[in-house]
């Protein structure tokens, strides 16, 4: 009787080791998922709070030289991060058109810089980025009232994000992520093969 009573407080006590055990590798485990929860929402509120959103804006309508229209565009970052890498330009009748940057010389950095920070305007001084489009590479009777400005930009984790801003005031604005990487760099591409 003596044995049995041994056999089964030893099997009590064997019991209550394993479920402190499994216990305890429980609560490993939620701490683990508590802190990954954790150390995701603190990346997703630093990515939220230093996002930048560039937008392009027409600085008045577009004038004639010739034939060809001409654009007048400033760069504005309203969102609280640095953009870096931006490209902008036009897009008229969904064919997207580039401005192209005039290169860097003598060390300089050109006319548009890498990186554009909160609140910070481009070109500066009240002047403007101009470009030309010929108008052979437009569709006929193309209509210029229906343009819409563009900027692609990264922020400061290397995501690639676009705003699309018509010149007309009704028309909601547009910020989007592009997950593809290099689509900047495509679009231009493509639009030069054309």
């Amino acid at each position: 009787m003596t044995s049995t009573f041994l056999l089964v407080l030893a099997s009590a006590s064997e019991t209550l080791a394993l479920t402190i055990a499994v216990t305890g590798v429980v609560a490993a485990a939620v701490s683990a998922c508590i802190a990954a929860w954790q150390g995701f929402l603190l990346k997703t509120s630093e990515v939220n709070r230093t996002q930048p959103v560039v937008i392009a804006y027409e600085t008045e309508d577009p004038w004639m030289i010739g034939e060809n229209p001409v654009f007048g565009v400033t760069l504005a970052n309203e969102g609280a991060g640095t953009a870096f890498n931006l490209q902008f330009g036009v897009i008229l009748n969904e064919r997207r058109f580039f401005y192209e940057p005039e290169p860097a010389r003598g060390g300089g950095e050109g006319d548009v810089p890498r990186a554009l920070a909160s609140g910070q305007r481009l070109p500066g001084n009240g002047d403007r980025y101009s470009f030309q489009i010929d108008r052979t590479d437009l569709p006929k009777d193309c209509p210029l009232d229906q343009r819409i400005y563009w900027c692609t930009y990264e922020n400061a984790f290397k995501r690639v994000w676009e705003t699309q801003n018509a010149w007309l005031t009704p028309v909601t604005l547009k910020v989007k992520r592009l997950r593809a990487k290099n689509v900047p760099q495509r679009r231009q591409e493509e639009a030069l093969r054309r």
